[in-house]
């Protein structure tokens, strides 16, 4: 999976998007921040077969009811194009947002 592909699905949800951060001014929720972090490669031969990345996809809303339907949305479209996920909940009180963090593993192409 590429960062064109990470993009291609995000960008299906019609919510803004970003990776990473927002260059410039932050949109209003709800908005969507996903990057690559971490890497668990499977190495063979003295090189690194296989680029194992850890996916995160942060869903930022303003409200619980809003975070729950959005939530519902992103999760069966991961669910359509077979990404398993885990998924934490968690809410910013200096900035009065709810987060919701999606992680799964990628197989990354550069």
């Amino acid at each position: 999976m590429t960062l064109q592909d990470i993009a291609d699905i995000v960008s299906a949800w019609k919510l803004p998007f970003a990776y990473f951060e927002f260059e410039d001014e932050v949109p209003e929720p709800p908005y969507v921040v996903y990057f690559l972090d971490e890497s668990d490669d499977f190495f063979a031969d003295n090189q690194n077969y296989s680029l194992n990345r850890r996916l995160y996809i942060e869903l930022y809303c303003s409200s619980k009811k809003e975070a729950m339907s959005t939530e519902a949305m992103i999760e069966a479209s991961l669910i359509e194009k077979e990404m398993p996920f885990s998924k934490d909940n968690d809410y910013i009180s200096g900035e009065r947002l709810y987060v919701t963090v999606y992680t799964m593993e990628v197989c990354y192409e550069q």
